[in-house]
């Protein structure tokens, strides 16, 4: 998974996932109230079998060390192209 705060992108992992938030532990620090972007490789593709992506805005609601929570406000699945390049992205 990538995640983004303003126009700084970093890797991460996810550990939990639900359909109000994330557990991800990323190479950098993520601060409290900060707005982020998530990019997620989806598992299963469309129909035609083309790859997709999830992207999700949320807000970081807790975080210890590089472990961070995000609560999700929006989400929306995006081409295979956006999936794979996170710098096509903008939060809306």
């Amino acid at each position: 998974m990538s995640a983004r705060t303003g126009s700084r992108w970093s890797r991460g992992t996810s550990s939990n996932i639900s359909s109000g938030g994330i557990a991800f532990q990323a190479r950098r620090a993520l601060e409290l109230g900060d707005r982020v972007e998530l990019v997620l490789t989806w598992p299963v593709p469309r129909e035609d079998r083309t790859p997709v992506g999830l992207c999700l805005t949320g807000v970081v609601v807790r975080r210890a060390g590089a472990h961070t929570a995000v609560s999700f406000t929006a989400h929306r699945f995006v081409s295979a192209t956006e999936a794979i390049d996170p710098a096509l992205h903008a939060i809306a």
